[in-house]
């Protein structure tokens, strides 16, 4: 990504919660299906990061020791364990699937 489509990005953004802030002002009450629809937003942009980096490369899609990391942090987040065995984890199992050689 460009500093330019960085700087676009950033000021688009800017601009849009701006205009959000002063269209929606107090028209939206707290209870209303706008506002729990938009509660899920982030959650919704963060697992498309999410996907986007574990499943890309460059500009193609890979399966690779990554997929294991995920799914074995995944069940460690099931187990609920906390935040910081879950990173290690997925660290864990990633490195030793490609110490082992697996794609």
């Amino acid at each position: 990504m460009s500093w330019a489509a960085l700087a676009i990005f950033t000021v688009g953004n800017i601009i849009t919660r701006a205009l959000g802030m002063f269209a929606l002002g107090g028209r939206v009450k707290p209870d209303s299906p706008l506002t729990k629809l938009m509660a899920l937003v982030p959650i919704a942009v963060v697992a498309a990061v999410f996907a986007v980096q574990t499943f890309s490369s460059r500009d193609e899609i890979v399966f690779d020791s990554r997929i294991l990391g995920v799914a074995a942090a995944s069940l460690a987040v099931w187990r609920k364990a906390p935040m910081v065995v879950v990173v290690l984890v997925a660290a864990g199992v990633t490195g030793g699937a490609r110490a082992l050689g697996l794609p």
